[in-house]
């Protein structure tokens, strides 16, 4: 099978009942700088994944995830999968998670995520850590004034060029949802600031993510000099002569701590997000859309299960997660200390703080989302899974990902509750894929969320709705999660 999309020719292979292109190019970039879009001659063979972008590569295993040259600064690639390249068929859009650091397209198998329904679904690799969010314009001047945002503007190349060439592969440009999981939804929350996505996207389902991620440019440039700290250099242009390796090098130095979660995202640059980001999406300027939105209870919980002496360690985690705003996390925590001066144990603690770092990195931030796409008039519903251990993404492992994968957060609950609620979870969403509503007849509804009605999903077992309380989640926190405000280790000597 081959197809003509705006870059060239592409061959494509029929198996198990779909038509596969992968590894086409979208992009290409010079380190540090926007990508342009991809041209070639000729022919180019699909039936392998292009180059994932560079990030921290796994602990040595045997296993071919691990292999070096399974990654390139070269990296932007995308996946077709499409059932029938002569219908008009919805189209679902992947953005992969991974703290902005790690993770690639293929990590999801878009043919189990079709199964045996009828849509085309595409993912695809942008930039990572330093290569794709590291902001220099600062330090380099105006040529760099972008670098803060060239993951976003990869995804945005992707989004654009899926929506110019989708009609070729079966797909309907006019019905195309945005879907992704932790930092692909935040990136979602940074594209609806988008003219492009605006344009190109009608849909979106965010999963534990929503727009806390965007940071400023002082904040954005403290990190920068962070990283040119510890390489020890006298000049920030040493950067430009570094190697692959030596980048990632350092940028692993920057994130060896416990909750390196939101070193690196987008930047209100002021040209692909605007420096006044919090009040241009109360306008019309903003995205509006169907959505999916929804949190995991106890989101950050694998923290207190993984970290020795937890209750001790958590101001420590809280000042790598927030930086400057943990002091409201260090305020929180004190003031329900005096709400409930009988309950100061270890274990009261501990569950203090899963719920002031699951609620001021996640459940509030949805929780806003919420009430700001109401504001637009749009249609959203949204979720709270509560099954098993509740900890972050499990509702996505569930619906697209396999049971073995997700028993880590599943002790307690039966075999039979867990295929159950997959099953459940997967129709909805799928269903939302299909037709911009999760809902069928002869299923239990699920309502739109309005503020006067707040009714949310519950995935648990067996899944309900409820009214979700006005302290569901805690809410005295600023907008955005990170800021640095000064940083006396951060500069040039």
């Amino acid at each position: 099978m081959i197809i003509q999309t705006s870059g060239g020719q592409v061959r494509g292979y029929f198996d198990h009942s779909l038509y596969t292109f992968k590894g086409i190019p979208y992009g290409r970039a010079k380190r540090f700088c926007p990508a342009v879009p991809a041209h070639w001659d000729g022919v180019l063979d699909c039936a392998s994944y292009g180059k994932k972008a560079m990030q921290p590569l796994p602990a040595p295993d045997g296993s071919p995830a691990s292999d070096p040259d399974d990654y390139s600064e070269d990296c932007l690639y995308l996946n077709v999968y499409t059932p029938d390249v002569h219908k008009k068929l919805p189209v679902v859009i992947h953005i992969h998670g991974g703290g902005f650091q790690t993770g690639s397209g293929p990590d999801q198998d878009g043919a189990q995520i079709i199964g045996s329904h009828q849509f085309v679904y595409v993912s695809f690799n942008y930039r990572l850590g330093v290569f794709g969010y590291l902001y220099l314009g600062s330090l380099l001047g105006s040529k760099y004034a972008q670098s803060g945002n060239l993951g976003t503007l990869d995804q945005l190349q992707a989004i654009a060029w899926v929506y110019e060439n989708i009609r070729a592969f079966g797909g309907d440009p006019e019905q195309i949802t945005v879907f992704g999981e932790s930092a692909g939804a935040k990136s979602i929350g940074a594209l609806m600031f988008s003219p492009v996505f605006c344009r190109c996207c009608r849909r979106v389902m965010m999963a534990s993510g929503a727009i806390q991620s965007i940071r400023s440019t002082a904040t954005a440039d403290a990190v920068a000099r962070r990283l040119i700290a510890i390489g020890h250099f006298d000049r920030p242009e040493a950067l430009l002569e570094l190697s692959s390796k030596e980048l990632l090098a350092l940028q692993e130095k920057l994130c060896d701590n416990s909750g390196n979660t939101c070193t690196f995202g987008p930047t209100a640059d002021g040209i692909v997000i605007p420096k006044d980001w919090q009040t241009v999406m109360h306008t019309a300027d903003f995205w509006h859309g169907d959505a999916i939105i929804g949190c995991c209870r106890h989101e950050l919980a694998d923290y207190a299960r993984d970290t020795k002496d937890f209750v001790n360690a958590a101001p420590e985690i809280a000042k790598n997660l927030f930086e400057d705003y943990a002091e409201y996390a260090y305020q929180t925590i004190e003031h329900l200390k005096q709400l409930h001066p009988d309950q100061i144990d270890q274990a009261h603690l501990a569950h203090w703080w899963v719920q002031v770092l699951s609620d001021y990195m996640y459940r509030t931030h949805t929780g806003r989302l919420a009430q700001l796409l109401e504001e637009h008039g749009c249609r959203a519903w949204k979720y709270s899974t509560e099954f098993g251990r509740a900890v972050h993404c499990l509702d996505q492992c569930l619906a697209f990902g396999s049971l073995d994968d997700c028993q880590p957060a599943l002790l307690g609950t039966s075999d039979q509750d867990q295929k159950a609620l997959a099953k459940a979870i997967n129709e909805y969403y799928i269903r939302f894929f299909e037709t911009g509503d999760p809902n069928k007849e002869g299923c239990l509804h699920w309502p739109l969320w309005h503020h006067h009605n707040p009714k949310v999903m519950v995935w648990d077992w067996p899944y309900h709705t409820a009214n979700e309380a006005k302290d569901d989640a805690l809410d005295d926190f600023p907008v955005s999660v990170y800021q640095i405000s000064s940083d006396q280790d951060a500069h040039l000597q």
